[in-house]
């Protein structure tokens, strides 16, 4: 199927932040001779070559990373929701929500970090994204917006 794109990337699944390591499959060559004329001829270093060649290595890890994501993102989504916070179905690793108080200067306050998405089209300042963690950074996160919300 000429149409078809796949494209991966592996600094998400294998937690290898900050490393830029990923694919595009397609069946359709002008679309890939239009995307290998716009590339840079270094795109992959050599860490990032590295870490691919480990990563691959861990045939299970990207199992693991789903079933762990899917497990916290139902436990921050219902620790959210139960403060009255808006969390919108997800299948990825963060949420958006939405909540009528303001939670990104008191959270950041606390040394937390979310995403304001005030500046994404057709929302406004009461939109957040925040990324699904570990079990003790997700209780850490719903913990501080009870107290904030309950202040």
């Amino acid at each position: 199927m000429p149409g078809l794109v796949v494209l991966k990337a592996f600094t998400k699944i294998y937690a290898m932040a900050g490393l830029r390591l990923g694919y595009l499959l397609t069946a359709g060559k002008a679309l890939r001779d239009r995307v290998n004329a716009a590339a840079q001829c270094w795109s992959v270093s050599v860490p990032a070559q590295i870490a691919g060649v480990a990563a691959l290595a861990c045939a299970d890890w990207p199992g693991k990373t789903r079933r762990l994501v899917a497990e916290e993102r139902r436990f921050l989504s219902e620790k959210l929701a139960r403060l009255g916070i808006t969390v919108f179905p997800s299948d990825a690793n963060y949420l958006l929500l939405r909540c009528g108080r303001p939670l990104y200067e008191p959270l950041l306050r606390r040394g937390l970090l979310i995403r304001s998405c005030e500046n994404f089209a057709q929302l406004d300042a009461s939109y957040y994204r925040v990324g699904v963690k570990t079990r003790a950074e997700n209780a850490c996160l719903a913990q501080a917006a009870e107290e904030i919300l309950s202040g």
